[in-house]
């Protein structure tokens, strides 16, 4: 399924976001809340997979940079 279309049917399913989410899902790919404490955090997930973004004749350490570097980048693109 294509990434806008399973956006479309979580909004569809799941309705307006909480009261303590700045941007949530399809506003970009970092969600920013308010957690209970104080401030603003923000988040952000990505699937990596074996054959697509990596091979397993990858080491280690080389997937798990470029986990990182992809999470990171979509923080700064959220303007964190």
């Amino acid at each position: 399924m294509p990434e806008q279309d399973l956006i479309r049917w979580i909004r569809q399913h799941h309705g307006a976001p909480a009261a303590d989410v700045l941007a949530g899902i399809g506003e970009d790919d970092c969600a920013h809340v308010i957690p209970p404490e104080s401030g603003s955090l923000a988040l952000t997930t990505d699937c990596l997979l074996e054959g697509t973004h990596f091979t397993d004749a990858d080491a280690p350490r080389s997937i798990g940079w470029k986990a990182m570097a992809v999470s990171i980048s979509d923080i700064a693109a959220s303007g964190c």
